[in-house]
């Protein structure tokens, strides 16, 4: 396995995997190494491109001429900062895109970012909960419409994902989808690599397209314990805005997302007005084998 340097203190960078990130840092000094696009996994509070935003406000050279990119180590890094007025100050190879952070440095990001908004609060999370690791992630869509006179015109669609993570996969190479028309789509093109499947419930398998490598591996995942509260999230179609979103299940997490918001759209995780945190920790919980 490939270790890298630490620029902070020259020791040895050891991987560290996360459910939804997988990153190198330093247990001497407590920098951590983050990969062109991994910045925008650890950045919460925002839902803004914080990665080319850094890139982009280039400070200067790195006074400290020692530290060379842990990625690319004939490169000299360069300071650059969050934003145009920040604080904050990092470390970026101008080659492969990463960026170093010197211990604090995630924390003190994600504390000006939450500053910049205050009357919105966190606009994303990512943290525990009941033993369970749990995301909530701001979405942009980007889609096209040809209008009469006006041309082609590009409309935004603002929505939100929560996700709650398992305590391990369940090795059963489980995608669950509802029954729509643009799943259906996405089958028939092959974007679906499973095999279909019916779990025994005929509310589950009416409603979800179920796909697993064997339909024996997803009846021993599919347990009553198991069902119960994705039948009852489905039923009780819980929704942040207008429109209820969409219940997902993969081999190694379950989430919800919701489209058609507002740009402003937040989810406050621990008030959880609309029990969605709470219905995708019940499914988390009962995802075993």
């Amino acid at each position: 396995m490939e270790h890298l340097k630490c620029p902070g203190c020259h020791g040895v960078l050891e991987r560290k995997t996360y459910v939804d990130i997988v990153t190198d840092e330093c247990s001497k000094c407590g920098g951590v190494w983050l990969e062109k696009g991994e910045m925008g996994i650890v950045a919460t509070g925002s839902s803004s491109d914080e990665e080319s935003a850094a890139a982009s406000h280039v400070v200067g050279p790195n006074a400290q001429k020692d530290r060379p990119c842990p990625r690319c180590p004939k490169q000299a890094m360069v300071k650059t900062m969050l934003w145009e007025c920040s604080d904050v100050e990092l470390d970026h190879c101008q080659k492969c895109k990463g960026f170093f952070f010197d211990k604090g440095e995630i924390q003190a990001m994600n504390k000006e970012l939450q500053e910049l908004n205050p009357e919105k609060g966190d606009a994303e999370f990512r943290g525990m909960m009941k033993g369970l690791w749990v995301r909530v992630d701001k979405c942009v869509g980007v889609s096209l419409q040809k209008g009469k006179k006006s041309g082609v015109s590009t409309l935004m669609d603002h929505g939100i994902k929560i996700t709650a993570y398992f305590s391990k996969p369940l090795g059963i190479g489980l995608q669950m989808y509802p029954e729509s028309r643009g799943a259906k789509i996405l089958k028939l093109l092959r974007m679906f690599k499973g095999t279909d499947v019916q779990t025994g419930d005929q509310k589950l398998d009416k409603t979800f397209i179920i796909q697993a490598v064997s339909e024996d591996s997803a009846k021993e995942v599919f347990t009553p314990y198991f069902r119960a509260p994705i039948r009852n999230f489905v039923h009780g179609s819980p929704k942040i805005q207008d429109t209820p979103g969409e219940l997902r299940v993969f081999d190694n997490r379950v989430e919800y997302k919701e489209g058609g918001c507002s740009d402003s759209i937040r989810y406050d995780v621990n008030e959880d007005p609309a029990g969605i945190v709470r219905g995708l920790l019940d499914i988390a919980m009962e995802a075993k084998v």
